[in-house]
């Protein structure tokens, strides 16, 4: 399944890895991955999916990181580490989320 890639602008951006992470208060299931277009151009997603009231609800949203939050990532999935996701969603520095795109099929 590819996803469109927000620097390229075709749908050449995969899930290279995935790994289940402690669900919020909100959802029930939630995914943190890294995905790479052929462009060069690497990130994280975070996939939520929630089965509460009459509808299911998913999220599934890319983040702008800088390579090395994709390099630890990566580290921390294969040493089966547990992850927060916030440590690879927000900005140390200025305590802000990276930005955002849709992981847009």
């Amino acid at each position: 399944m590819s996803f469109l890639c927000p620097k390229c602008k075709t749908y050449r951006l995969e899930i290279v890895e995935s790994i289940k992470v402690e669900p919020g208060p909100n959802d029930d299931d939630k995914l943190i991955q890294i995905v790479r277009c052929s462009c060069g151009f690497e990130g994280i997603a975070i996939y939520e999916e929630s089965r509460r009231g009459a509808d299911d609800a998913v999220n599934h949203m890319g983040y702008f990181v800088p390579e090395n939050k994709t390099t630890e990532l990566e580290k921390a999935i294969k040493n089966k580490e547990n992850i927060n996701v916030r440590d690879f969603t927000i900005n140390r520095e200025t305590g802000y989320s990276y930005d955002r795109f849709e992981m847009e099929l």
